[in-house]
């Protein structure tokens, strides 16, 4: 959409998906290190995004704060939470890391990202009118396209192409992971690097299901992340009450 418009999707998506299924291959250390080693480049390319579009920033769009009746900005709090859903990945790393650490992963990880997300939305919020951002589905590219800082640093929206891209298929590549993980645990399979090709086909079919880019919006932002908040949120909680449940029989056969 942004670097090469012209393009067949299909070769874009054969490209990604080489890539998801490279990186799960090698197994989750490489993925890491690669989020590691990236991720200073992607906050610098974010902060100076956010920076850089200070001459667009009116404070009155901020204006009024809580416009919308508390009601609705809980419900859409809590339908849009899945907008995070990333978060229930934590549950499957239990098996890699002692449990302190991934206590400790927890903490770090959702705070230092909801900082961030805080000040990209603070910046978002006072580059663009409310009619405007609201329909924004690129939100960075728009506000990296809108830089001005004189005749010769304008458009320079292709310089952080790289580290979307980048940070893009890092993020694809855990969800692609941690498919394959779950699939095969729940197969009881011994390893699961054979489930790559076939997860590779399935996403790979899933993703050319819309016809177009409104209709990829329609089913990721009305339709998939409105109820997908349900089964995020739901299955943890049943599984929670199920393990209690299992807790106290066992605790009462234990002591007949």
């Amino acid at each position: 959409l942004v670097a090469l418009p012209e393009i067949d999707i299909a070769p874009v998506l054969a490209v990604f998906l080489v890539s998801c299924a490279i990186a799960t291959y090698l197994g989750a250390a490489t993925i890491a290190g690669a989020a590691y080693i990236s991720f200073p480049f992607a906050l610098s390319a974010v902060a100076i995004i956010c920076l850089c579009s200070f001459h667009l920033w009116n404070s009155s769009w901020m204006f009024p704060v809580l416009s919308k009746s508390m009601g609705d900005i809980l419900l859409a709090g809590v339908l849009r939470s899945s907008d995070y859903v990333e978060l229930i990945f934590l549950y499957c790393f239990a098996d890699l890391f002692y449990p302190k650490q991934i206590k400790s992963i927890g903490v770090k990880s959702i705070g230092i990202s909801t900082l961030i997300f805080l000040v990209v939305m603070w910046a978002y919020n006072l580059s663009f009118p409310s009619t405007v951002g609201q329909e924004n589905y690129l939100p960075l590219y728009t506000m990296a396209r809108n830089i001005y800082l004189g005749r010769f640093v304008q458009r320079i929206e292709a310089i952080f192409v790289l580290f979307w891209v980048v940070s893009g298929c890092i993020w694809l590549s855990v969800g692609f992971f941690i498919n394959c993980k779950l699939l095969s645990d729940m197969l009881k399979l011994p390893d699961f690097r054979p489930l790559i090709p076939a997860m590779a086909i399935l996403v790979y079919s899933a993703a050319i299901i819309p016809q177009s880019l409104p209709d990829t919006i329609l089913y990721s932002d009305y339709y998939l992340r409105n109820y997908s908040a349900f089964f995020a949120f739901g299955v943890p909680a049943l599984l929670t009450i199920i393990a209690i449940l299992r807790g106290k029989v066992e605790k009462n056969d234990a002591k007949k």
